[in-house]
């Protein structure tokens, strides 16, 4: 009965084939609509960034010795000193010509700082040279009717050829709110028209409804077993929980009861293959399979970003000590964590086989004061992996054995006894379970950190040990409640499905996506991406980037043979 009711679990159901033809079989109207969006966006950018000026040319004349400074914007942001430009020293009473080049600055918007100190400046030509658009050459007239806005104590005349700026207050200015260089049609419309329509032909050929991180959302295969979707959503939800807990200030702390679910998660699916049969520990073969897959699992992609993140940068120390996993800065803690645990795995199954011959309930017993042992006395005084902010963490071993409890508590005893159970019985502790399922998740989502309530403590890490038996209880009841139970459904629904396959790599890279939008939205606009904007904008950049690097690094080492 468990078996057919885990069974299909790799196949859509009829409403996940339905919107998966209504997605991928019309690939005509998918393909035209997200092209028609890129060329959108290509075209927004090229606009705002590549009518810049490389350099201006200024005939002016002073009547005190001063400076003068550039300012530039793309029409998104204030002026700041990040894109601006300053002359040398300049004589008095002098006509002279002056050259600065601005190294394409966008140029939607200019500013003009005509010096430091209160006096008269006469501007009688500007020259902007570009090497995307035409040189433009600005007389008196033109320059007094671009340049609108002065500073208070800034007064703008037009004289006979030139510009004459009187200033009374320090510090004097001169705003031009419009383009001053029309960038070339061919550059600002035909290369987004060409990068578009190759765009659509690689939309074209491609099927998604066999690209890997789509297609294994069902066709997923453990090495031991049926997949169980629930179980799939719950470590999606576990990766949004710690996106949401990088990105959104409410939310902060949260990514420790995800970082929870996942380790209790890995314990749960890597103790599974025992309580099914203990002779496996045993077996030297299985060990070396067994550590092949972790590896190929873990490390292409975390290598990747060790590369990307400390290599690139001439971090070789900091580089050779996340190779071996001896450090683990930032969210990469986890990771010596995560291998801590599969080098013990062995020796806990060694014993559990030796001394208890596979017996669940004895083994549960082991399990149980090692679990109370590790939450108690191993502290970062007796064991200690280094990382996340330079200090030394605790092994949250007992985390990752209240997974291990669970799947002996599941595959061990509750479903050798549930046969035996009347359909009344069975019926009732369906509705418990399916009750304590969601109470646990809830209390994951809205309980580890405080937060979201206005407070400042991370409840999941204060009271790590509780969150442990909960993170057990929650994949427990997960599995012994209905198949149709509300946490089950919820959890099985396809999204969350999709990050879960893809969510290692998510992981892995998000944080360097919020550094991007964040710089990125500060450098173009002048303001900071915070809260719900950036978590949504990071979830979906990260998610389509671990679509990518799954497919194509993740899984290509993960289906090795050797």
């Amino acid at each position: 009965m468990q078996q057919n009711k885990f069974g299909p679990a790799g196949r859509p159901t009829e409403k996940e084939n339905f919107f998966l033809r209504s997605l991928f079989m019309s690939r005509n109207s998918f393909s035209l609509l997200a092209s028609l969006l890129f060329f959108l966006v290509l075209i927004f950018f090229c606009n705002l960034v590549l009518p810049g000026a490389s350099s201006i040319e200024l005939t002016l004349q002073t009547d005190h010795a001063d400076s003068i400074q550039i300012f530039c914007s793309n029409g998104l942001k204030t002026f700041d000193e990040q894109l601006s430009v300053s002359s040398q020293l300049f004589e008095k009473e002098k006509v002279v010509e002056v050259r600065l080049g601005l190294g394409n600055m966008p140029m939607n918007r200019m500013r003009i700082d005509t010096g430091s100190s209160p006096g008269i400046l006469r501007i009688y030509r500007m020259v902007l040279h570009s090497h995307f658009a035409r040189t433009r050459v600005l007389n008196a007239p033109e320059i007094f009717r671009l340049f609108k806005q002065a500073s208070p104590g800034t007064t703008v005349q037009i004289g006979d050829g030139f510009v004459k700026i009187s200033s009374t207050s320090e510090d004097p200015y001169l705003i031009a709110d419009q383009p001053l260089l029309q960038g070339q049609v061919l550059l600002l419309y035909g290369l987004p028209l060409l990068a578009t329509t190759l765009f659509f032909l690689v939309l074209q050929q491609i099927n998604f409804t066999r690209f890997p991180a789509f297609s294994d959302i069902f066709a997923k295969r453990p090495s031991t077993g049926e997949n169980i979707i629930s179980l799939d959503g719950l470590r999606g939800i576990a990766a949004i929980m710690v996106v949401a807990d990088h990105t959104w200030g409410r939310c902060t702390g949260l990514g420790a009861g995800g970082v929870w679910i996942f380790m209790s998660l890995s314990g749960f699916l890597l103790a599974r293959p025992f309580v099914l049969q203990p002779e496996r520990a045993k077996s030297v073969s299985y060990w070396i399979s067994f550590f092949r897959r972790r590896l190929q699992r873990i490390l292409p992609v975390y290598y990747l970003y060790l590369i990307i993140i400390f290599v690139f940068h001439f971090r070789f120390d900091a580089a050779l000590r996340h190779f071996l996993f001896l450090q683990g800065d930032g969210h990469l803690w986890v990771v010596p964590q995560e291998m801590f645990f599969y080098l013990l795995v062995p020796f806990i199954m060694v014993v559990n086989l030796v001394l208890f011959r596979g017996r669940a309930w004895l083994v549960i017993t082991h399990l149980t004061v090692l679990l109370i042992l590790a939450n108690q006395f191993l502290t970062s005084e007796i064991f200690a992996l280094y990382g996340m902010r330079d200090q030394p963490i605790r092994p949250f071993l007992g985390i990752f054995l209240g997974g291990c409890t669970a799947s002996y508590l599941y595959y061990g005893i509750y479903r050798s006894y549930e046969p035996k159970l009347s359909n009344a019985w069975r019926k009732k502790l369906d509705i418990s379970f399916a009750f304590c399922g969601t109470a646990l998740l809830l209390f994951f989502l809205l309980c580890s950190t405080k937060r979201l309530w206005g407070g400042q403590r991370v409840l999941a890490q204060d009271y790590f040990p509780w969150f442990d038996v909960a993170a057990a209880g929650l994949l427990f009841s997960i599995l012994a409640g209905k198949e149709k139970s509300l946490v089950n459904r919820f959890l099985s629904w396809l999204p969350l499905r999709a990050i879960s396959v893809v969510s290692f790599s998510l992981y892995i890279f998000h944080p360097l996506v919020i550094n991007c939008l964040r710089q990125g939205m500060k450098y173009y606009t002048g303001t900071g991406l915070t809260g719900f904007p950036l978590f949504m904008s990071t979830l979906l950049v990260s998610y389509g980037l671990a679509c990518w690097t799954y497919t194509y690094i993740e899984r290509p080492f993960m289906h090795q043979t050797r």
